[in-house]
């Protein structure tokens, strides 16, 4: 109830200095005008909503203990449910993309080979302009092929890393395989014999 007597206060406030603030009625003050209509329409909403919050809601009688933990078990499946699948989503996309390697290695290796050709034939190209006397070309296509080079080995350094990666990443995923089949027979062989057997 304070805070719906703050809200009216609020409201005849701004009302007792509308006219004052809003007086003239020149073309410049017309749209002042038009924010005083939406002043006191906020104002009036605020009012009642204020209202309507301080009406107490009737809780459902059949809401039982039971139907409320069938409740949040629904939303715990949903949520879970949704968790497996984003993760599924997630883990297919990864092997899809790893599965790439090979396809993307066979590229790497074509374009490698692409690369020492075009490195060989500036190497040509650079004597010969030597050679010829053009020395500035010549000068210009070593510096580019200083450049290339110091690029391609940054490059092959890190693909060095990624392939110590890919290997123990394969060596991990073979040691997980391993332990999930030696525990999947061990948990065969702790069956008891009473499960076992048809009745």
């Amino acid at each position: 109830m304070a805070a719906l007597r703050k809200v009216t206060t609020c409201f005849r406030l701004l009302r007792s200095a509308a006219p004052v603030l809003f007086g003239s009625r020149k073309p410049a003050v017309l749209k002042a005008v038009k924010w005083r209509n939406i002043v006191y329409t906020g104002i009036g909403s605020l009012t009642v909503g204020g209202g309507l919050c301080a009406i107490p809601f009737k809780q459902v009688d059949t809401l039982s203990h039971d139907s409320l933990i069938r409740r949040a078990a629904s939303l715990v499946t949903d949520s879970s449910s949704t968790f497996l699948s984003q993760s599924t989503l997630a883990l297919i996309d990864a092997i899809t993309e790893y599965s790439k390697v090979s396809d993307r290695q066979d590229e790497w290796k074509r374009f490698e080979s692409t690369w020492v050709s075009a490195f060989q034939l500036c190497e040509t190209a650079a004597e010969a302009a030597y050679t010829s006397g053009a020395e500035h070309a010549s000068v210009t296509v070593r510096t580019n092929m200083q450049v290339a080079e110091s690029q391609v080995e940054k490059a092959r350094k890190l693909s060095v890393d990624t392939e110590k990666k890919l290997a123990e990443a394969k060596v991990m995923e073979v040691e997980r395989v391993t332990q999930d089949v030696s525990s999947s027979h061990e948990d065969e062989e702790e069956v008891p014999e009473a499960y076992l057997r048809e009745d």
